[in-house]
């Protein structure tokens, strides 16, 4: 696969959260260029439905009967989600049942509706779904899991609405896993000793699915951050003769090379990578690009030149916009 442009962003010495003011102000609140790029106070904004906000209600009543004894120290954990756009979709939706905290092989619940909720998880690409939240033990956790029921989920494409099959990717062939409940497991360490937690969940529909002989397969691969740690990068590409690119892919790579993220150019050739926790990162847009489903993504327009490397500070809480990249 050719790179459209590379963009490296070094040396990202980020500032610590609480320097940063923990991400909670709006957008725009107080802003300073870095590199010649535009930093911006960033907090993703978090909406509720009513299907969502019923279910919780009616878990809370259940569970408060049960969390009612006990001295065990509890703090809140409180969990949203998220995505990115996905060229050709106008749906996905997943059958939420409800989200996990996991140590080690000992799970435990979070959310648990008592009844599917069905959530279009591409209706939150500026904002996030509050899926609710309770008071768990106040200790230290791996990382969360996602509950999804596949026998209820779907995905509409090309004015289709199709089911969706859940599975692996094994040797570069999707394996299915069935229509019993899957558990997505994602690492993001966590710790409720010190107090209560909000977390993000990017669904990452672009490395999660592909399609197979016109039929729809998830190989889910979550993303996310602490909302306190919560980062966001975009930008806008453009090819050589001034139009916008559009299908390009912004993969999102850490310090250690691997994956956290990746989103594609729009019509307009914008694309934002969001929930990503602080850390380095090198931003590499391709025009030709294989996701870990397998799907190939191919640019509407570009070259293959690679730009110079950028260099950024985006501290936990902003946002960088990269600005106008082209080829």
């Amino acid at each position: 696969m050719k790179p459209f442009a590379a963009l490296a962003l070094l040396s990202m010495s980020l500032l610590a959260a609480g320097c940063a003011g923990g991400g909670t102000s709006a957008p725009g609140s107080a802003s300073r260029s870095t590199s010649g790029h535009r930093l911006i106070k960033y907090s993703l904004p978090v909406v509720t439905s009513k299907e969502v906000q019923s279910a919780v209600n009616r878990a809370d009543t259940s569970r408060s009967k049960q969390n009612s004894v006990g001295t065990i120290p509890t703090y809140t954990a409180d969990v949203a989600l998220t995505d990115a756009p996905l060229f050709g979709v106008s749906q996905i939706n997943l059958a939420v049942m409800g989200v996990n905290a996991y140590s080690g092989n000992v799970s435990t619940p979070i959310i648990s509706y008592e009844s599917d909720v069905i959530v279009n998880v591409l209706s939150y690409q500026s904002s996030a779904l509050s899926l609710g939240g309770a008071s768990i033990p106040a200790q230290a956790y791996d990382g969360l899991q996602l509950v999804i029921d596949p026998s209820q989920s779907s995905i509409v494409a090309y004015g289709m609405t199709l089911p969706l099959a859940f599975g692996a990717i094994v040797n570069e062939a999707f394996l299915p896993s069935g229509s019993g409940p899957q558990v997505i497991n994602y690492a993001m360490p966590f710790n409720l000793s010190n107090g209560p937690e909000s977390l993000l969940i990017d669904f990452n529909a672009e490395q999660s699915l592909r399609t197979s002989s016109g039929a729809y397969q998830a190989a889910p691969i979550l993303g996310g951050a602490l909302q306190s740690k919560a980062a966001v990068i975009e930008g806008s590409l453009i090819s050589a003769s001034g139009t916008p690119v559009q299908g390009a892919t912004a993969v999102v790579q850490n310090a250690a090379g691997a994956v956290v993220a990746v989103a594609p150019s729009d019509v307009n050739g914008n694309f934002q990578v969001h929930a990503i926790p602080n850390g380095s990162y090198t931003v590499t847009i391709e025009n030709s690009f294989t996701t870990a489903a397998g799907m190939q993504v191919l640019a509407s327009d570009g070259r293959t030149d690679r730009l110079p490397p950028i260099q950024a500070t985006v501290p936990a809480g902003y946002e960088i916009d990269l600005g106008q990249i082209s080829d």
